[in-house]
C-alpha cells in the first residue's frame, strides 16, 4: 500500500534545479568582472599631441609640481607630483611618489606611496607613450 500520491514529473524535476543561496552574489561577481577585465585600452597619440606634450615638458624643472593624465594598470589616471627627472633619451619622466595626488570625484587624495605600481616605491616612472597630457601647476 502507498503511503503518499505520486508527484508528477514536472514538479518533481522542479525540486533538483538549481537555486541562488545567495542572491546578488552573481551579479555582484559579474560586476568585479567587468569591472576588472574591461579597462580602457591606451589612446595612441597624434603628432600634434605629442609635440604638444615635448613642449610642455621643455618648459618644466625639476621640483616643478605636475599634473599628468596618464595609462598606469590598465586605465587612464590623472594625478599631480613632483617632477624629479625628464630622461627625453628613453622617453619617460618621473614623479616624487611621497608627493602624488590622484585626481577623484572629490578633489585631490594624497597617496602615500606608489599604489600604481602595486608595490612601495620611491618614484613613479611614467613612459612618455602613456602620457595623454600633462601640464606644469606652477
Amino acid at each position: 500500500m502507498k503511503r503518499h500520491i505520486p508527484m508528477d514529473r514536472a514538479k518533481r524535476a522542479k525540486q533538483f534545479m538549481p537555486f541562488a543561496a545567495l542572491s546578488g552574489f552573481d551579479k555582484a561577481i559579474e560586476m568585479a568582472n567587468v569591472e576588472k577585465y574591461n579597462k580602457r585600452e591606451r589612446v595612441v597619440l597624434s603628432e600634434e599631441d605629442v609635440f604638444e606634450i615635448n613642449e610642455e615638458l621643455k618648459d618644466a624643472k625639476k621640483g616643478d609640481v605636475i599634473e599628468v593624465s596618464c595609462y598606469i594598470d590598465r586605465e587612464y589616471k590623472s594625478i599631480i607630483g613632483r617632477l624629479e627627472e625628464i630622461n627625453s633619451n628613453f622617453g619617460y619622466i618621473i614623479v616624487d611618489a611621497d608627493d602624488i595626488y590622484e585626481m577623484g570625484g572629490e578633489g585631490l587624495v594624497k597617496e602615500g606611496h606608489n599604489v600604481f605600481l602595486k608595490e612601495r616605491a620611491k618614484e613613479l616612472k611614467i613612459s612618455y607613450e602613456n602620457i595623454r597630457d600633462i601640464k606644469v601647476c606652477n
